[in-house]
């Protein structure tokens, strides 16, 4: 009787969200399909009026002209913001399913791979790419995995596992890579830090200043955000968003910054979670509200992170055995779930890994230090950059 009356309830929400996506359809359909080939005529209105080399308002069109086109291209509706969505999902191994009603914003398809409702159990070595450069940075996008080569540029690895290492050609260090819109953001430092945008043929659109002086040769990372660029400004610890052609959007402070390599990684379209090397601390920020809404301390030495559907993170660290072990946490709670190693499938998590009285209770193996990661279907991409190499792992 419980479940018949639930399920009532879900059909009769059901049907009025229904209702309401089916207005909202005929609505685009009378007021804003019109409108589109307008917007064309206007966008080549204004390329046509560019002056000189302006490569900011070319992007800016660009971009522009790429959403128009896909929306007729695909036929489609733009996203809808919608409430009291019903989806249905397994959790782990139960054959009950679970019930849950859409609370956010943009109604948003999320690939979460197999059994993602779960964390990983084991870790296990499936094959190791040699890359012949020191390489902090690792992306992938489809079918295509782009592997950062510092002083060399950024390569490109196909599903044959062929490298082109000459995709991109920098003189500079690759911190990041990260793909948004069709076009590939490289995070590059010298003097200072720079974003650089190509296309996916590797030619150069736009570069801009991210002034965030490197200290000591402390990496830095970016991510993409609700369809813009975040990145970290250590130096004013401050998370700073921008536009994907790099007009400045938002800064907001973030105190737990500190002047040491830093990671983040999209939790969902309000929170990030960062990573702060020399603090020893992982925290997770709501980026509409500037509120800490979790702080874990208990992993010593964080480095790369990384997103295990929507309730995992997996975290890395200086502090390793022979063999790759990657922390995970809840990405809701911050609470630690377990410690996966190479060699063993799953470990309780111990206490937290510290120095004592200036040593250290570890041995740290700087050939396994890792500095980025990266998830595909349920392979674990892991540059190991004093190895020059990309590790290859499964998990289960």
């Amino acid at each position: 009787m419980a479940i018949d009356k639930n399920y009532d309830r879900l059909q009769i929400k059901v049907s009025k969200v229904r209702s309401d996506v089916r207005q909202k359809i005929v609505k685009f359909k009378e007021t804003s399909l019109d409108n589109l080939g307008e917007n064309l005529s206007s966008l080549l209105q204004r390329f046509d009026q560019i002056e000189g080399d302006n490569q900011v308002e070319l992007i800016r069109i660009y971009s522009e002209a790429m959403t128009v086109t896909q929306t007729i291209n695909s036929g489609g509706l733009p996203s809808l913001r919608l409430t009291g969505v019903v989806t249905v999902t397994k959790k782990g191994e139960s054959r009950d399913p679970e019930l849950h009603l859409a609370t956010g914003a943009n109604v948003q398809i999320i690939e979460t791979g197999r059994n993602r409702q779960s964390p990983p159990q084991a870790l296990c070595r499936h094959k190791a790419i040699q890359l012949g450069h020191y390489t902090g940075a690792v992306c992938y996008h489809e079918g295509f995995t782009y592997v950062g080569l510092d002083r060399r540029g950024v390569g490109k690895l196909d599903k044959f596992r062929n490298l082109n290492k000459d995709f991109i050609n920098l003189i500079d260090f690759v911190d990041s890579i990260v793909v948004l819109d069709n076009m590939i953001y490289v995070l590059i430092w010298k003097s200072n830090f720079f974003v650089s945008s190509y296309d996916m043929s590797g030619l150069l659109l736009v570069s801009w200043l991210h002034d965030d002086l490197p200290v000591n040769n402390a990496k830095n990372k970016m991510a993409v955000f609700n369809g813009n660029i975040i990145i970290a400004r250590r130096l004013a610890k401050v998370l700073v968003l921008y536009s994907s052609f790099g007009e400045l959007l938002k800064v907001v402070p973030c105190p737990l910054l500190d002047l040491c390599s830093t990671d983040i990684c999209t939790l969902d379209s309000e929170r990030v979670a960062v990573s702060v090397y020399q603090t020893d601390t992982i925290f997770c920020m709501n980026m509409n509200t500037s509120e800490v809404l979790w702080k874990c301390t208990s992993i010593w030495r964080p480095r790369a992170l990384v997103c295990y559907g929507l309730h995992f993170l997996l975290i890395s660290t200086d502090v390793v055995p022979s063999e790759q072990t990657v922390y995970v946490l809840n990405s809701k709670t911050g609470e630690s779930c377990s410690l996966l190693s190479e060699k063993s499938s799953l470990q309780p998590l111990p206490v937290a890994v510290r120095r004592k009285g200036g040593e250290s209770n570890v041995v740290i193996e700087h050939g396994t230090m890792v500095l980025d990661m990266e998830i595909v279907d349920d392979t674990l991409l892991v540059s190991r950059p004093t190895e020059h190499s990309l590790i290859m792992f499964e998990l289960y």
